[in-house]
């Protein structure tokens, strides 16, 4: 599961409208932010890049771009597997006929570089073994290399 499943959804308005969605509760998720603060080893960072990683590249090789991907809007649970990641917040998610070009792809995982840095400016939470990890995922769930 990529993305946290909708159940409902209302928008009231046309130009300025206002919209709510309903979705399902994910048990034990967290933001990717607060499960790297708690990541209590190496391994578990880089399982956490791996699972964020797969999330972004499946919604991008189904044409999604997200409009505000950043540490809170990616959340992480417990699977079968290991932990997994969903998205949330797609207010303003664009979504094309086929696959994310690269440059999409690229503008949106600078999206979340950026959010990394802002929020964890010292680099205490991701290092570039993380990076690494998150890139290799990334290739090799979305079917395409993403060049970041």
């Amino acid at each position: 599961m990529a993305a946290v499943e909708v159940l409902a959804a209302r928008v009231d308005g046309r130009l300025a409208y206002r919209g709510a969605l309903l979705t399902a509760e994910i048990a034990g998720a967290e933001t990717l932010l607060d499960a790297l603060r708690a990541a209590g080893s190496a391994a578990a960072r880089r399982a956490l890049a791996v699972s964020a990683a797969t999330a972004v590249a499946t919604l991008h090789a189904a044409g999604v771009s997200h409009a505000d991907l950043n540490l809170t809007n990616i959340l992480v649970h417990p699977a079968p597997a290991g932990a997994a990641a969903a998205l949330v917040d797609f207010d303003r998610a664009r979504l094309s006929d086929g696959p994310l070009r690269r440059a999409a792809r690229r503008r949106n995982l600078r999206r979340l570089a950026r959010s990394l840095a802002k929020l964890d400016p010292r680099g205490a939470l991701a290092g570039p073994d993380d990076a690494r990890a998150f890139r290799a995922a990334y290739d090799a769930a979305g079917g395409e290399p993403c060049g970041c």
